[in-house]
């Protein structure tokens, strides 16, 4: 047991081989022949990939608190004070992730607020220099002024704007480019690959 928490792998075979136990054989895990090695390996899971990982669900989540009744102040107190209430534990463990949760993103607040303002990730096409006597405005020193560095992430409504904007986004093999992003944005010709 100690040496399974301690170890940074997804799957720990007891003895029994650990060709045998991964893959469910000689173990309780899902039978499967696709292991998910978790984030630190780039999966979003680290199950063992079985047919209800490739089944679509489509989930109608119906309001059962109103968001009135949810609160997001004094997330600490009410934490602080689920084991001694004398209702079921099931409302005390309930009050504990909710003031977890609301710790958690009371914390993400103040850290955004110390951020400064995001800054568009669309890339202006080139335009012509200017014709009045004006000095131009310095501007930060780049390796290439027509094509700024790509950018991490873009989404569909990024190259709504891109487009209105008649503007390029630049992109390169890193770039998280969502699908419906990648759809729209290859059919207007918004992306600019380096």
């Amino acid at each position: 047991l100690q040496f399974g928490l301690k170890k940074p792998a997804f799957r720990i075979c007891v003895n029994t081989p650990s060709t045998h136990g991964s893959v469910g054989l000689t173990t309780g895990v899902p039978p499967s022949m696709t292991l998910g090695c978790g984030s630190p390996g780039g999966n979003i899971t680290s199950d063992n990939i079985t047919a209800l990982h490739l089944i679509n669900r489509k989930r109608l989540a119906f309001e059962v608190r109103p968001t009135t009744a949810i609160s997001f102040e004094g997330a600490g107190n009410e934490a602080e004070g689920a084991g001694s209430t004398g209702g079921d534990a099931g409302d005390a463990v309930r009050r504990v992730v909710r003031g977890v949760v609301e710790e958690y993103l009371r914390q993400k607040k103040t850290a955004l607020r110390a951020v400064d303002p995001p800054v568009s990730i669309s890339a202006p096409l080139p335009t012509p220099a200017p014709t009045s006597a004006a000095p131009p405005s310095p501007s930060p020193p780049a390796s290439n002024p027509e094509h700024p560095p790509p950018v991490d992430f873009v989404c569909e409504d990024d190259v709504r704007q891109a487009i209105n904007q008649k503007q390029k986004i630049v992109v390169d093999a890193k770039t998280i480019i969502t699908p419906s992003a990648r759809d729209l944005g290859e059919e207007k010709s918004v992306f600019l690959w380096q």
